[in-house]
């Protein structure tokens, strides 16, 4: 019996007016069994309020759950299977699962217990920095460059990883992740601040920071930062105390450049250090998406094939559904579903595989059948034009272009825009008035997949036809690219 309080009032005042259950069950009010039910318990205990339903009886008392608190809290450690052994001796037959629950409606959670190991002088040294920058404003933190290096490895994560496999698959190849004795590692140094993210420096594989490398990299990061974010505003910098650190060369050096630091840092403390929120994000972008780092100039990996399947599963979802939407619904909800995926790292797949692409194609074509309802045998280059939407390769290849424009432009994050350098005319391009960039050296197909490699050429190769000589706004740069990009079939 299943019936809101108003429900039972009017049931009841029907009925006090001189309504049969028949009568009353006529209007559709509520089942006839309920309307009785209800009369019944009214003529009981004259209320229309529902008791309270006894339910399925506790496994445990107060007193046994005050009992299951203080043993977890003698030892914070102890496994909730452990818990659940010591609790039967109280005589209390409870599963590992209902000790967590019991435990989590206490108020205890269960959380990592890996920290950093304080002693005394570490404890003492927290707390006077604390003390020393407590009445700190967010004002005054925007004024500081906080800086930290991180190690990365080049085969495989640092990080646990789960897979769900079948019986029998546990040593099955797609099923176990490979390891080796001495995965190569590289350390990546960054700094950030309140104005923006600096670019990372990557040091050669294998190679620990020192005091020289320390030393370059303030020279040719650091300062550039400074710079940039606060041009001749007052600013502090933040270093931990590791060795390379505190050698004197780098403390003359500071002082020279006139960089003031904050601190002392207490030692042993990374927690107090907004950076490694960056890390954290870091490390799920790279293992995740791209893989490993390439090399210093921001390269790109094809890591992203997990993006079909995750398309895949929307596109199967609105065919199922398709009957319930019209014509302009469907065409919104690929929009906001299906191509703000396909346009996610579409840069990416600059240097993705056919066999990728391929499949990245094919999902395009069934959102598109799926709102235009054109039959499985439609020819692609049909089905743009009925939707009036261009080929998955020419969407890439127009948002690249729009990448390398901003960059070139300055609208670009700053990481971007470093990598791009303009070409002065000289004594063989003089005649020529087109905007030009310069090509770094690439010897091996390795240095040719890097960003600044790509961008000088893929802009030059478009001037060819484009022939800017001034900037234009980005507005009409998109028009005249509409104009020149436009696909042509070659699967005839």
């Amino acid at each position: 019996m299943v019936t809101c309080k108003e429900t039972r009032a009017v049931i009841i005042a029907l009925h006090k007016k001189g309504f049969t259950g028949k009568d009353i069950a006529a209007s559709k009010i509520a089942p006839k069994s309920t309307i009785y039910q209800i009369i019944k318990n009214f003529k009981e205990s004259g209320s229309i309020v529902v008791k309270k339903a006894s339910g399925r009886p506790r496994k445990s008392s107060k007193r046994q759950d005050r009992l299951l608190k203080l043993i977890q809290l003698r030892d914070r450690g102890t496994t909730s299977t452990a818990l659940a052994q010591e609790w039967q001796q109280a005589g209390v037959s409870a599963s590992a699962r209902t000790v967590r629950r019991c435990l989590l409606k206490d108020g205890l959670v269960s959380r990592a217990v890996k920290k950093s190991l304080l002693s005394r002088k570490n404890i003492r040294d927290r707390l006077i920095f604390c003390k020393r920058y407590r009445d700190w404003t967010a004002e005054d933190w925007g004024k500081v460059i906080f800086s930290d290096e991180s190690p990365f490895r080049l085969f495989g994560a640092s990080r646990k990883k789960l897979v769900r496999t079948r019986q029998g698959e546990r040593h099955h190849q797609s099923c176990v992740m490979p390891t080796v004795k001495h995965p190569e590692t590289i350390h990546v140094w960054g700094c950030f601040s309140a104005k923006g993210v600096d670019s990372l420096k990557i040091l050669p594989k294998n190679t620990a920071m020192n005091k020289e490398w320390y030393q370059h990299i303030l020279r040719e990061q650091l300062l550039p930062t400074i710079q940039v974010q606060f041009g001749d505003e007052q600013c502090l910098f933040q270093h931990a105390g590791a060795p390379c650190h505190k050698a004197k060369v780098i403390t003359m050096w500071l002082r020279e450049q006139n960089i003031d630091i904050l601190g002392p840092w207490p030692g042993n403390s990374p927690d107090l250090n907004p950076i490694e929120n960056l890390w954290s994000l870091e490390y799920v972008d790279i293992y995740k998406y791209l893989g490993v780092w390439l090399d210093c100039k921001l390269s790109f990996q094809t890591h992203i094939k997990h993006l079909q399947s995750k398309i895949k599963s929307r596109v199967g979802f609105l065919f199922r559904n398709k009957a319930s939407f019209t014509h302009a619904a469907k065409l919104t909800l690929v929009k906001l579903t299906i191509l703000p995926i396909l346009d996610f790292g579409d840069v990416i797949y600059k240097m993705a595989s056919n066999t990728l692409l391929s499949k990245l194609d094919a999902v395009y074509h069934s959102a598109i059948r799926f709102v235009t309802k054109a039959p499985y045998t439609t020819h692609h280059c049909d089905l743009y034009a009925l939707v009036g939407w261009p080929s998955l390769h020419i969407r890439r290849q127009t948002h690249w272009l729009q990448v390398i424009y901003k960059s070139m432009l300055g609208k670009a994050p700053p990481y971007l825009s470093s990598l791009v350098t303009m070409a002065t005319p000289i004594r063989s391009t003089r005649s020529s008035r087109c905007i030009s960039l310069i090509i770094p050296k690439a010897n091996t197909s390795f240095g040719r997949l890097s960003f600044q490699y790509s961008v000088a050429c893929d802009w030059n190769e478009l001037q060819k036809s484009l022939k800017l000589e001034t900037f234009i706004s980005l507005t009409n740069f998109k028009h005249q690219l509409s104009e020149q990009l436009t696909d042509r079939c070659s699967c005839t």
